[in-house]
């Protein structure tokens, strides 16, 4: 019973992210940290070690793009279980955007891990503003 409720979980979410039309919006935007690295905090199965209470991780980044400048990109990593993780960064260069991130291992056996991992951006937040997102597993 574990097992097949497991697989149908899987099975769905694969089936999500495929035929998701968010996946698509890499045209529009993406989730990118200043269109540069490719997510908000580099896509692994593993979340963020927590132990026994939540785990907080900050950071910052600086990015460089000849057309346009410096993105400066400082950002929040929080872990609040031992398969769950969420992140908050901020680009902020000339158009700011908000990036969001959350992820859930749900297998997690030996040194294999696997986990579905959801992103979202709220793009040109003082201007003309559009939103795009990106589904995958790690």
């Amino acid at each position: 019973m574990k097992k097949t409720s497991r697989f149908s979980i899987i099975a769905i979410l694969f089936l999500v992210t495929i035929a998701s039309p968010l996946s698509a919006s890499v045209t529009t935007g993406g989730t990118t940290l200043g269109g540069l690295s490719g997510y908000v905090v580099t896509p692994s199965a593993i979340p963020v070690p927590t132990g026994n209470n939540p785990a907080i991780t900050t950071g910052y980044t600086a990015m460089f793009g000849a057309s346009n400048g410096f993105s400066h990109i400082p950002f929040i990593q929080m872990g609040f279980a031992k398969n769950f993780e969420a992140a908050v960064a901020v680009d902020i260069s000339l158009k700011t955007s908000l990036l969001v991130q959350a992820k859930w291992r749900f297998i997690e056996k030996n040194s294999t891990n696997f986990a579905f991992i959801i992103n979202g951006q709220a793009i040109d937040l003082s201007g003309t503003y559009s939103f795009a997102g990106q589904t995958g597993f790690a």
